[in-house]
């Protein structure tokens, strides 16, 4: 009985396909489907159901909130979910899955370029990223969605910046145990993630490029005040001791050093931009995802 079916949202009256997923029912139009998607558009032949207003259905294996996603971008023409102001993850996503898998060409160039633009991929654009935290790029739990969609669809060229991100954004525990996205549910990382997070954490912190971090060059040859920048050195030493992985990559350097001569800053800020760079070039090697970088 058409009365039984579980309808969706999209459900039109006047539609000629019913897409079965997992339950739902949504009651749409081939002409709709076949105009983004190669898959529905070279589909000859389509099961009759049971029961379901003599509308043929496509029962699908799919994520119905998925569809509904993908469903409502195709029929409200609303590509705001794509947009470079915002960054919506799960609306991303659901481009990304659907159309590698029905060929939704389009859309799914569109959502991968959205979703690899929101990635930096230099040390320059993650300069950039800091400075444009809240306008529509990646934070907190949505990379924690993010390296699982990396991980689902073997996007592996973005994944090590994303570790950092990580290591970055997240405590120990959230990476062990899961943070509580805005819904109350949990996202939580695979167990692959977590241990190339962990190991990945271990190789910055015994790295060459890391250790260099530390204020060994000061007092620089050039400086004008050994003795008062080498007390700096001596007293940040001591309340901060050693410095973070996670903050190994941003640019700038401990507030603390700014009384330092400029001699002394200018090869300080030098050298520590070699170091950065080495880092970046070796984030591969020390999550496990490629060989160390060569000089």
């Amino acid at each position: 009985m058409a009365d039984s079916v579980d309808r969706s949202n999209l459900w039109f009256d006047d539609g000629n396909i019913i897409l079965s997923v997992r339950g739902t029912h949504f009651r749409v139009h081939r002409g709709v489907l076949a105009r983004h998607s190669k898959v529905f558009k070279d589909m000859t032949s389509i099961p009759q159901p049971p029961a379901a207003d003599s509308c043929p259905t496509v029962p699908l294996d799919d994520n119905p909130e998925d569809w509904e996603k993908l469903l409502k971008i195709m029929y409200d023409c609303d590509l705001s979910h794509l947009s470079w102001e915002t960054f919506e993850l799960p609306a991303l996503a659901a481009v990304l899955r659907l159309g590698r898998k029905y060929a939704i060409d389009k859309l799914h160039e569109s959502a991968l370029e959205r979703i690899l633009g929101a990635i930096p991929d230099s040390l320059v654009k993650l300069d950039k990223y800091f400075l444009e935290l809240g306008q529509g790029v990646p934070f907190g739990d949505d990379l924690i969605d993010l390296l699982n969609l990396l991980l689902e669809l073997d996007l592996d060229s973005r994944r090590p910046v994303v570790y950092w991100l990580c290591l970055y954004w997240i405590s120990l525990n959230e990476i062990l145990h899961g943070v509580e996205r805005l819904d109350g549910t949990i996202a939580r990382l695979s167990p692959e993630s977590i241990e190339r997070l962990i190991q990945g954490q271990d190789n910055i912190l015994r790295s060459l490029e890391f250790m260099a971090f530390q204020d060994v060059c000061v007092p620089s040859p050039m400086c004008t005040r050994k003795v008062t920048c080498g007390s700096v050195v001596a007293i940040r030493s001591l309340v901060w001791p050693f410095p973070f992985v996670d903050t190994a990559l941003k640019k700038g350097m401990h507030p603390a050093l700014n009384n330092l001569c400029q001699q002394c800053q200018d090869n300080l800020a030098g050298i520590r931009e070699t170091r950065r760079l080495g880092l970046w070039n070796n984030l591969p090697y020390y999550f496990g995802l490629g060989p160390q970088a060569t000089e």
